[in-house]
């Protein structure tokens, strides 16, 4: 029976020591202090769910996604891109203007209210969101 305790006791100082060793590995030569982070990113088409049209001017709807994200979060970055995407019972491709928002420091929570938000001002069928893993820093002088 101790020699059971003292292996559990050997492997348990291995992993503390490896979670170590992976620790200092993984900022070795990160001259920035990155630290690792979820981003959130979500894409937003702005044309209605049911018309296809776009009802809302891309200055209107990123005014309106301002103060739905304002209400969850202290920062994010909001851009127009154009999307597109084959609609086999057409056949044809389609397009229409999209908002891309980008967040760190955001409890999914916040992501989930975000979204839910924008579904109903905007009258979308979905909305396509982005998570992935990434290393940050804010630099200042």
């Amino acid at each position: 029976m101790r020699k059971k305790k003292l292996i559990a006791l050997y492997f348990i100082i291995l992993v503390i020591v490896a979670a170590f060793i992976v620790s200092i590995m993984d900022k070795q030569g990160d001259i920035f202090g990155t630290e690792r982070q979820t981003k959130y990113t979500m894409y937003i088409g702005l044309n209605d769910g049911d018309t296809q049209e776009q009802k809302f001017t891309a200055e209107q709807a990123k005014s309106m996604m301002y103060d739905i994200c304002r209400k969850y979060t202290g920062g994010y970055t909001i851009y127009d891109a154009r999307g597109y995407w084959y609609d086999e019972t057409k056949p044809a491709t389609l397009s229409e203007n999209t908002l891309v928002c980008v967040f760190f420091d955001i409890e999914p929570e916040n992501v989930k209210n975000i979204m839910d938000d924008a579904i109903r001002a905007f009258n979308q069928n979905s909305i396509l969101l982005e998570t992935q893993e990434v290393r940050r820093a804010f630099y200042e002088k």
